[in-house]
């Protein structure tokens, strides 16, 4: 017996396109046969359940995801550090000194290549 937790997803996205595209394919194979043999419509039942069925998988597999994993939480709300730039020179007494500053932002270095 399988198991299955709340904020389990019973299907993933692709496997409902899958389950949609070939429910639909086999409508479309019955519905060709039906029209082919001249059969009448009262007996296009079986067609109808597929086309039933596979238009569920397809509007289920259109649908947004209810919850986000717990990997995509994480990355979502992870903070983000500010970039480091680190200065060496070389100091009036000969030593060489390194110090940390903030980095320039992007646009700021652009423009500043842009000007020289």
């Amino acid at each position: 017996m399988v198991v299955i937790d709340e904020g389990q997803n019973f299907m993933n996205r692709e496997m409902k396109s899958f389950f949609a595209v070939a429910l639909l394919t086999v409508f479309a194979f019955l519905m060709v046969n039906n029209l082919a043999l001249a059969t009448p419509v009262a007996e296009w039942g079986l067609a109808g359940v597929f086309f039933v069925l596979g238009a569920f998988f397809a509007v289920w597999s259109s649908l947004p995801e209810g919850e986000e994993s717990a990997s995509e939480l994480a990355v979502a709300h992870e903070e983000t550090h500010k970039a480091q730039e680190w200065v060496v020179s070389k100091g009036t007494d000969g030593k060489v000194k390194i110090s940390e500053s903030d980095a320039l932002p992007f646009d700021a270095l652009a423009e500043a290549e842009a000007n020289a």
